[in-house]
């Protein structure tokens, strides 16, 4: 773990440099925008609410990558007369970095429901649910609607592929105090 950003560098899907970062800002932004065009016009079909969750999740994702720049770059530009405002400046950051990586993982299991039910309906099978017990899954660990195990009353959810860290921040100083 950063001792500066608090984050742990876990996956390999980040985007590090500016340049990654303006591509997939330009594709979630024509995500995005495809997604509110069609939720503003008429009810969409699962595939397009599908599409919707996508383009929310690369939002998210894209932006979590610019803030992780962002920390990096943070201490290159504040020095040691403003240790004060780079403490800050970094915590306000990895709060939005947390808030920014964990909109996705709340998002992607309805995203993965909505890919099920899409599939489902392709193959002409019924999903399992409430209405349906005969499909549910028997005794055992708590599950989500998809059969993965629930955070926090299981074990995590393991395909989740939107985490972001950054490891490579430079350490910032830690504020003098005096004895």
């Amino acid at each position: 773990m950063n001792t500066v950003t608090g984050i742990n560098a876990v996956g390999s899907d980040t985007v590090t440099d500016v340049d990654g970062i303006e591509q997939c800002l330009d594709q979630a932004r024509d995500a995005v925008t495809a997604a509110a065009s069609t939720l503003g016009a008429r009810v969409p079909s699962l595939t397009e609410l599908h599409a919707a969750a996508e383009g929310a999740i690369q939002v998210s994702t894209a932006l979590a990558d610019l803030v992780a720049i962002m920390m990096r770059q943070a201490p290159g530009v504040l020095d040691r007369a403003h240790q004060g405002v780079l403490n800050e400046v970094l915590a306000d950051l990895r709060a939005v970095h947390g808030c920014l990586t964990t909109g996705p993982l709340l998002l992607a299991p309805a995203r993965d429901a909505l890919h099920l039910l899409g599939a489902h309906r392709h193959a002409g099978t019924t999903v399992p649910d409430a209405h349906n017990p005969a499909l549910q899954p028997g005794p055992g660990p708590a599950r989500d609607g998809l059969g993965k195990l629930c955070p926090g009353r299981g074990e995590p959810i393991d395909d989740v592929r939107v985490i972001h860290g950054v490891a490579d921040v430079p350490e910032a100083d830690p504020p003098h105090r005096s004895p």
